[in-house]
């Protein structure tokens, strides 16, 4: 593929390698003839070790010759251009055009770098290299456009369609044959890219959807050229598989997060292991006072510490504690479907759309308690709107024109440092004066270390009751090394690190090698692998010995976790259908 800049194109790649050359003493009316025969427009003068010493065209020639300024005896040298400017090789082929404008030549030699003639270049030459260079450029961006994946448009300063590639004749049904060259008002009297057209001014990240039911993502921006419109080009995703794999996924979480609600399956236990932290201590009094009032909370704190779990327990410990609890990690939700997954999409706000609308995170958590988590993740502009929400209660869905009142209690949390983060102009001052009301700082579990025998138990005999295993026993040595590790991932990592232990070790007292081989390797393969015997490496197939391991593996963890694919699989970090393609190459009973 070729380079699409036009300052790629070098001398070298245009210039005529063909030249003729005469020497200094040569008849001027000699070179006449030479010129007429051959068919020249010029040739070079040098001397006799092969410098360059000047030019004669035959314009010039010709010029001089019918006005009788060649006698019998003029010689090349008496009529020749001495003055030149010449060029390399090497040199952008734009530069080379700039100084031949700028000097009023139509040609230059060439030079290499020992100052030899290798070529001529003419301002034929440059503009058959730009036209020729151009035209492959046209080309190839032709084909990128036509594969990329959002539908392009663009107009013209009249509104006529000059654009319209192939994603657009897939997205809107539309060939390029039946629109180009019409006014796009006549399909779309109300396209955005007919309103910057209009006012000079971008129009971004406007949500649709047809009246088939396709989810659109729209952008139009006007093309300015010297300050002056030339028109306007427009851009459309086609959204709709993620719009529908977002709203299955957020309902699926509501329901869970419901159920656990109701069935008391998911209570906090920031109780349940009496810390020996005075900080931490003192944050669990001030979340316990909190909670008895409806005040903004900004729980602040490296990823892991169990922040998510401390605005549970403010909501299970506040009067709202039988009304909703909707997490919403910032971070996870694709910034042009942030306002609608946030405050929802009122009904008829667009062709196509759900008659009845669809409720935003805001109203399912109304009279209950909305964790905003990574919320410095959010875009600038949904910043403005959620402090609306946070001074007023009060909200427009998308597309709809009567405010929505909401009784929410907004808990919010961040890994990062919102103040650096305001100063860089990324985050709103006043959004985050309005969160952080009151600020909880969850310590890393490096500074919790007196804590960490306490969590270890509990997470064994959470794990233990789920995978319907004992709960094994940690050594003295092996709960120093716990204590001793720094556990970058806090809270969340030892949990995991539990896990895995769990289930993956048969013994009931652990010590030093059994955590060391849950934490150092993260491979099941890793942990259940036993080196093989030397005889039996001697004896056997390597193949053979390393699918016999992978049985046992997946047998055991079959076993382990009473036949639980979805949890093999996860244990194993592989999908689920990898796991059904081993057993069956592994003959293990599905």
């Amino acid at each position: 593929m070729e380079n699409l800049k036009l300052t790629t194109i070098k001398v070298r790649d245009v210039m005529s390698p063909f030249f003729r050359t005469v020497s200094l003493h040569e008849r001027a009316l000699d070179l006449v003839e030479l010129l007429l025969n051959m068919k020249l427009d010029e040739v070079l003068v040098v001397d006799t070790t092969g410098k360059l010493c000047g030019l004669v065209t035959k314009k010039q020639l010709l010029r001089d010759f019918s006005e009788g300024r060649l006698g019998e005896e003029t010689t090349v040298a008496e009529i020749m251009l001495s003055e030149l400017i010449t060029t390399s090789p090497d040199e952008d082929l734009t530069q080379a055009r700039t100084t031949m404008r700028a000097n009023g030549i139509g040609r230059m030699p060439v030079l290499d770098a020992q100052g030899r003639i290798v070529g001529v270049i003419t301002a034929i030459h440059v503009c058959n290299g730009f036209s020729d260079k151009l035209e492959k450029i046209g080309r190839q961006l032709q084909a990128i456009l036509d594969t990329i994946a959002e539908a392009i448009v663009v107009v013209d300063p009249d509104g006529k369609v000059v654009y319209w590639n192939k994603s657009a004749e897939r997205i809107y049904e539309i060939t390029s044959d039946e629109i180009m060259g019409r006014c796009l008002s006549d399909f779309y009297p109300d396209d955005i890219a007919l309103q910057a057209l209009t006012s000079g001014q971008p129009v971004r990240n406007v949500y649709l959807i047809t009246d088939k039911g396709k989810h659109l993502l729209k952008n139009a921006v006007p093309i300015c050229q010297a300050d002056k419109s030339v028109g306007v080009v427009c851009t459309t995703q086609d959204v709709t598989k993620a719009v529908k794999l977002m709203t299955e996924l957020n309902l699926a979480r509501d329901r869970i997060t419901e159920l656990e609600r109701k069935t008391g399956a998911k209570q906090h236990r920031l109780e349940m292991v009496p810390s020996q932290n005075a900080a931490y201590v003192r944050t669990l009094e001030t979340a316990r006072r909190l909670a008895q009032t409806d005040a903004t909370v900004l729980i602040l704190g490296e990823s892991g510490t169990g922040k998510e779990l401390m605005a549970n327990a403010i909501h299970n410990w506040s009067n709202r504690r039988n009304k909703p609890f909707i997490v919403i990690n910032c971070a996870a939700i694709p910034e042009n479907l942030c306002e609608s997954e946030l405050f929802g999409y009122a009904t008829g706000a667009f062709t196509g759309a759900s008659r009845e609308g669809r409720p935003g995170k805001f109203e399912l958590a109304n009279g209950g308690t909305i964790f905003l988590d990574e919320v410095g993740e959010l875009p600038l502009e949904i910043q403005a709107k959620l402090l609306r929400v946070l001074q007023e209660q009060t909200f427009y869905r998308v597309g709809g024109t009567i405010p929505v009142t909401v009784n929410v209690r907004v808990i919010a949390a961040t890994n990062r440092d919102l103040e650096q983060m305001v100063n860089k102009g990324r985050f709103r001052e006043d959004l985050f004066y309005r969160l952080n009301v009151f600020s909880l700082k969850m310590p890393p579990l490096r500074e919790r270390r007196g804590d960490i025998p306490g969590l270890v138990n509990l997470f064994l005999e959470e794990f233990a009751a789920k995978y319907q295993r004992p709960v094994p026993v940690v050594g003295q040595e092996a709960m120093k090394m716990l204590m001793n590790r720094e556990w970058r991932g806090n809270i969340r990592e030892l949990r995991n690190t539990m896990e895995r232990l769990v289930v993956l070790c048969d013994k009931e007292i652990v010590d030093e090698a059994d955590v060391t081989a849950m934490i150092q390797d993260e491979s099941p393969t890793g942990r259940f692998a036993e080196t093989a015997p030397a005889q039996k490496l001697i004896d056997g197939n390597l193949d053979s010995l390393l699918l016999d391991q992978e049985r046992m593996i997946i047998v055991d963890l079959l076993k382990r976790c009473n036949n639980n694919k979805a949890e093999v699989a996860r244990l194993l970090n592989i999908p689920r259908s990898t796991l059904y393609y081993r057993m069956k190459a592994l003959d293990i009973a599905q």
